[in-house]
């Protein structure tokens, strides 16, 4: 590792991630739209922060390698640091104005994720967690600069997962997997009818960045989706490990950032109920 993670921060990340959104996050360039597959959409919002990101980021560490959702991540090298970005996490969200998407950008050194931030582009709170300093949520006020250490318009506050113990008493956020209807479909709705039994309901927001921060943040009990990409989950892992939660694969083994994986996270015990009490 060539670089300094030092220098790595909320403060030098935010304001890039800021005024690539105010840029490109338009209505307009998201009803340009290409489709991938089932449920699948590119808009052209997707591929001008991406862009542009990848290239303010490369600008600044151009060691460090970068993974993108709409990029050819063919010859990433997993031994060597590298960025993993989804531009818009929730694209059918941004498409509908249904107005719950998020950029997530994580850094891998050595295949753990050590700095992750979920930007929030309605509300505009940010989640973000640095391996071994702790989970914070902040607010970014609407204006921004570049160039002033004052671009935080409010101090961030740490965050926790919730202590919820019964699962009865659990809000379960559920991703259905949309891209995967055909193979996976009849799947998900039998684990959804198992888990709407056992808790006291069900959430979906359409955006497994914004849920998964949301469980770092204890507003939901716990996230659980097949099939997510590594760019939907990976800035997620250090948030909530350092909100005192868990983050796995359905069997309860370590996240593999290199590959898809299924999903389950939450705080410590109810995720290890809910994993006894349903078939995943």
């Amino acid at each position: 590792m060539s670089f300094n993670l030092n220098t790595i921060t909320i403060e030098t990340i935010l304001p890039i991630i800021r005024e690539v959104a105010d840029k490109y996050l338009t209505r307009e360039d998201s009803q340009h739209i290409t489709v991938k597959g089932d449920s699948n959409f590119v808009t052209e919002v997707d591929t001008n922060i991406e862009k542009a990101m990848k290239e303010r980021l490369s600008s600044l560490y151009p060691e460090i390698q970068f993974m993108g959702e709409e990029s050819d991540n063919e010859n990433i090298d997993f031994s060597r640091p590298f960025w993993i970005l989804d531009p818009v996490d929730g694209t059918s969200n941004l498409i509908h104005d249904f107005q719950n998407s998020s950029m997530s950008l994580a850094l891998a050194v050595e295949k753990q994720v050590v700095f992750g931030v979920i930007y929030h582009y309605s509300t505009k709170e940010y989640f973000y967690a640095k391996k071994a300093q702790g989970a914070y949520l902040g607010h970014a006020s609407s204006a921004h600069s570049l160039n002033r250490d004052t671009s935080l318009d409010t101090a961030p506050v740490s965050i926790h997962v919730s202590n919820t113990t019964e699962l009865s008493r659990c809000l379960v956020s559920f991703g259905t997997s949309p891209y995967d209807k055909k193979t996976l479909g009849e799947k998900n709705c039998e684990t959804l009818k198992q888990i709407f039994f056992l808790c006291e309901d069900i959430r979906r927001i359409g955006s497994a960045a914004i849920e998964l921060a949301y469980v770092a943040a204890g507003r939901v009990d716990i996230y659980l989706e097949r099939n997510l990409k590594p760019w939907d989950y990976a800035a997620a892992i250090v948030i909530i490990e350092e909100a005192g939660g868990i983050i796995t694969d359905y069997q309860g083994q370590p996240i593999d950032i290199s590959k898809p994986c299924d999903i389950l996270a939450g705080n410590k015990t109810v995720h290890q109920k809910l994993r006894q009490n349903i078939e995943l």
